[in-house]
């Protein structure tokens, strides 16, 4: 594909993990979209070029919720199937991880978060999830990360204007729910 693409003359901008570290990147974004307060990444990577440079974000919602309601709250994004340890926990401090970022539990857990969210987990991720008793919800790789893709295509052709830019327009969830009868 990558070959088809160079040869008809079309560049590929794949930021994956920077954009997910980045100071506005994914992770912030989510933290904004829950209008989280004090956000700060959970392992900091800062510079002095790049103050909020790290990995994940943390921070706190302005009023206590279950972590059924927040899921309420990201569930317009794109491919958002919720699910979650602990749904009924009310929740305060939440950390952020898109993608598969459950391996940032444990950082997210040091700094004292109530819930953790994350597009996925492994299942023992969420057991350690559920022996420190903190909420964990897991929007799906897809629905974690594909909003923001599309932002940072526009902020690209906005400043960027001599250059034709765009999010992947093919590109879905692979990962499918299987309706039984």
């Amino acid at each position: 594909m990558l070959w088809q693409l160079a040869n008809a003359g079309c560049s590929i901008y794949a930021p994956h993990t920077a954009w997910d570290s980045a100071e506005f990147g994914i992770n912030a974004l989510l933290a904004e979209k829950l209008n989280l307060q004090g956000v700060e990444p959970i392992i900091n990577a800062a510079t002095p070029e790049h103050p909020g440079l790290g990995a994940g974000r943390i921070g706190d919602l302005p009023d206590a919720m279950s972590a059924e309601r927040l899921a309420s709250l990201v569930s317009s994004l794109p491919g958002c199937r919720p699910r979650a340890v602990f749904p009924q926990k009310e929740v305060k401090r939440v950390a952020i991880a898109c993608g598969s970022g459950g391996s940032l539990l444990s950082d997210g857990l040091a700094s004292g978060c109530d819930l953790f969210l994350t597009g996925e987990a492994t299942y023992h991720t969420c057991l350690e999830a559920e022996a420190a008793e903190c909420a964990m919800l897991m929007i799906g790789h897809y629905a974690s990360e594909r909003f923001a893709m599309e932002q940072l295509a526009h902020e690209l052709a906005a400043k960027f204007p001599a250059i034709e830019c765009w999010a992947s327009e093919q590109e879905s969830d692979p990962v499918q729910a299987i309706d039984l009868p």
